[in-house]
C-alpha cells in the first residue's frame, strides 16, 4: 500500500494528521475482515441490528453486552492485520524510533443517539483519567502514539466522529515544562508521577484550548495523533442509524520511557529547558506556549551549549484559526542574543505568502519591541488585511468613459483555495473592478476596469500570495 505524502509539519503544529493511503486490494482484503469481524460481534449482542439500525443500544446498560464481547476480539489476528507492514513503516517514520510489536487494539463503536449529556466533560488524555489513577489495578502502559483507523466513512460531523484540542500538546507540555522547573530527562519521570497522581484536572483548568475539531475521513483513513494531544471520548452522534466504527492502536516505542511526556523528539533538537531560556531571558516564551498562542519547536545548542537559533511557530488569526495543512502557522526564526535581545532572521507562512509578501512583513516585525509582541501580533493577524495594509490605490475617476476600460488575465496553475477566491473578489471591489473566477486546474481569473487599477490588483495582491507555479499576467 502506497502512502499520499505525510504532512509532517500539519502533525507537528497541531498535534494530528489524517492520512488518506491509496488503498490496494491486500488493505481492502484486511479492513474487510476487520469489519466482517466486528460486525459479526455486533449481531451476535443485538440480534435486531441487521434488519433496523435503530435497534442499536442508547445507553451504557444496553451496551453491556458489546462491552464484553469486544474485549475478546481486540487481540484478534483479523483485527491486530490492519497494522501492515506498510503501516509499521510509516509509524517508525513518524517516531524516528523501532517500534514494538502490536498485540492489542481498542475497538471504539459511538452507536446512533449515543451521546454524553456534556461532551466535553469528556476531555482526556489517555492512561491518566480518574478511572485509570483510581479504578485501575495499575496506570496502563506508556504510548509513543495514538493511532486509529476508520472501519467505514465518516464523513459528517456530528456523527460520533473522534474529536480533539489541536495544538494542546504543544501546551500541555510547556505546562509540565513550567510546573516541573525545567525539560530535561531526568524530569520525565517528575512529569509521569505529577500525572499519576494528579491527573489532569489542574491543568485543564488552567489552560485554555482552541476550539474541538471533528475529524472526518474515509473508510481506511489512518488517524495518527500525538500522544500528549487532550481529545473528547467522541463528538455527539445525532444520526439515528450510522454507528462509527474506529480501531484504535497505541503504538509503543523500543524502550519507551517518559521523555515524551515533557517533549517531543522527532522535529528537532528540543533542548528546551527553562535555565537555557532564562539565560538569554526569554522565559515569557513558555507562557506563550502555554496559552497555546506559539510553540518552540527547536534550539540548536553547540557543544558549549551556547544558544545559537531558535524556531518558533506562531498561530495567525488566533480567534477563528483552523488546522489547514497550508498557510497554517507562521515560522519565525530567530538569533537570541543576551540579556532577551535576539535578531529575528525570517519570517515564513508556510505555504501562503510569497516571497516578497515575507520580506515587507518580516521588516514590520522587526520594528516591535519584544518577541511576546511578535506573537501576539501574528495571533492578531489575518492575511487578508495584512495584504490589504500594502494597496496603494491610484487616484481613480470613476465616471471613466467605458471604452478606456482594459482587461486583465491570469491564468494559475491551479487555483482551488476558497480562502484565496475570497480574497481576490474582495480586492476586485476595492480597485472597482470587475471580476470573473474560474477555480480549477489550471484556474483563470479574469478583471475588467481602469488599467492602473489592473496593474495594482495584480502587483499589491496577486503578487503577495504564495502559487505554486508563477502565475501568467496579460492586457487583453
Amino acid at each position: 500500500m502506497d502512502f499520499l505524502n505525510l504532512p509532517q509539519r500539519h502533525f507537528e503544529n497541531y498535534g494530528f494528521v489524517v492520512v488518506y493511503p491509496e488503498i490496494d486490494q491486500p488493505f481492502t482484503d484486511r479492513l474487510k475482515k476487520a469489519q466482517d469481524k466486528i460486525n459479526y460481534c455486533l449481531n451476535y449482542c443485538f440480534p435486531d441490528v441487521s434488519h433496523d439500525a435503530k435497534n442499536y443500544p442508547k445507553n451504557k446498560e444496553d451496551a453491556l453486552p458489546w462491552i464484553h464481547a469486544k474485549s475478546s476480539i481486540q487481540s484478534h489476528p483479523d483485527i491486530l492485520g490492519l497494522i501492515d507492514p506498510s503501516i509499521m513503516k510509516l509509524l517508525k517514520n513518524v517516531l524516528k524510533k523501532d517500534i514494538q510489536p502490536i498485540r492489542s487494539s481498542q475497538i471504539a463503536v459511538r452507536f446512533p443517539g449515543e451521546n454524553e449529556e456534556n461532551p466535553f466533560a469528556s476531555i482526556h488524555l489517555d492512561n491518566f483519567t480518574k478511572k485509570d489513577r483510581l479504578e485501575r489495578p495499575k496506570i496502563p502502559g506508556e504510548f509513543d502514539l495514538l493511532v486509529g483507523i476508520l472501519l467505514e466513512d465518516n464523513l459528517e460531523k456530528d456523527h460520533g466522529n473522534f474529536t480533539l484540542y489541536p495544538g494542546s500538546h504543544h501546551q500541555i507540555r510547556a505546562y509540565l515544562t513550567k510546573k516541573l522547573g525545567g525539560v530535561v530527562v531526568a524530569q520525565s519521570k517528575d512529569a509521569y508521577k505529577y500525572l499519576c497522581n494528579n491527573g489532569f484536572e489542574e491543568m485543564f483548568e488552567e489552560l485554555k484550548f482552541s476550539n474541538p475539531y471533528q475529524v472526518c475521513g474515509k473508510a481506511g483513513s489512518i488517524i495518527l495523533v500525538d500522544r500528549m494531544c487532550a481529545h473528547l471520548i467522541s463528538a455527539q452522534n445525532l444520526s439515528t442509524t450510522y454507528a462509527r466504527k474506529i480501531v484504535w492502536f497505541r503504538i509503543k516505542s523500543v524502550g519507551i520511557g517518559y521523555d515524551h511526556l515533557i517533549r517531543q523528539t522527532g522535529a528537532g533538537t528540543h533542548s528546551l529547558t527553562l535555565d537555557l531560556l532564562g539565560k538569554f531571558r526569554l522565559t515569557q516564551l513558555i507562557d506563550l506556549e502555554i496559552e497555546g498562542r506559539c510553540y518552540l519547536d527547536t534550539m540548536d545548542t553547540s557543544v558549549s551549549t551556547d544558544l545559537t537559533k531558535m524556531t518558533i511557530y506562531a498561530k495567525p488569526n488566533m480567534k477563528i484559526h483552523q488546522p489547514n495543512m497550508f498557510g497554517s502557522m507562521v515560522q519565525l526564526k530567530v538569533t537570541p542574543i543576551s540579556n532577551g535581545t535576539y535578531f529575528l532572521d525570517s519570517v515564513h507562512t508556510c505555504g501562503f505568502l510569497s516571497k516578497t509578501a515575507h520580506a515587507k512583513w518580516l521588516e514590520e516585525l522587526r520594528l516591535l519591541p519584544d518577541l511576546t509582541t511578535i506573537v501576539q501580533t501574528i495571533n492578531q493577524t489575518d492575511y487578508n488585511e495584512l495584504i490589504k495594509s500594502w494597496f496603494v490605490k491610484t487616484n481613480q475617476n470613476t465616471n471613466l468613459d467605458p471604452r478606456k476600460t482594459s482587461t486583465g488575465k491570469i491564468t494559475f496553475h491551479h487555483l482551488h483555495s476558497l480562502s484565496k477566491t475570497r480574497m481576490m473578489e474582495e480586492w476586485a471591489k476595492i480597485f472597482q473592478l470587475e471580476i470573473c473566477i474560474v477555480r480549477g486546474e489550471p484556474g483563470k481569473v479574469t478583471v475588467t476596469g481602469c488599467m492602473s487599477s489592473i496593474f495594482e490588483f495584480y502587483d499589491h495582491g496577486v503578487w503577495r500570495l504564495h502559487w505554486s507555479k508563477l502565475p501568467e499576467f496579460v492586457i487583453g
